[in-house]
């Protein structure tokens, strides 16, 4: 199944979305997030599996933006966040994050033009 949220605001909780693999699906599914704003939750958005795009989306005050599954594939765009957008947990391999803004000092969580590929350690960048 698949879920979209457009314009909308989800404050002052622990999980903002929490996508949650169940017994009878082997993925979560989609979950699209446009124009939407996350305020003072410990995770904005956290997702077990399958597909998320989140675009143009405000987070404020969050713990951590995202929380996803090694599994997950997407893409966060033109996001604007105050906070760490990944914390202490990885981006998966699949998941793509391009053109966030960050307003807070420390956005080292987080490569910005990464492609799905990892910038970690051990890992070069692809070549252009």
């Amino acid at each position: 199944g698949s879920l979209e949220l457009r314009a909308s605001q989800i404050r002052d909780c622990r999980k903002g979305v929490h996508l949650q693999d169940t017994a009878t699906s082997a993925q979560c599914g989609e979950l699209t997030v446009r124009g939407c704003r996350f305020v003072n939750c410990a995770v904005a958005i956290e997702s077990a599996g399958g597909h998320l795009d989140v675009r143009g989306t405000a987070f404020e005050g969050n713990d951590v933006a995202l929380r996803l599954d090694a599994s997950v594939s997407g893409t966060a765009a033109a996001n604007t966040l105050d906070g760490p957008c990944f914390g202490r947990f990885s981006r998966p391999l699949s998941y793509c994050c391009r053109g966030n803004t960050f307003a807070a000092e420390d956005d080292s969580d987080v490569t910005q033009e990464s492609e799905g590929d990892s910038s970690e350690e051990g890992v070069a960048p692809p070549e252009h």
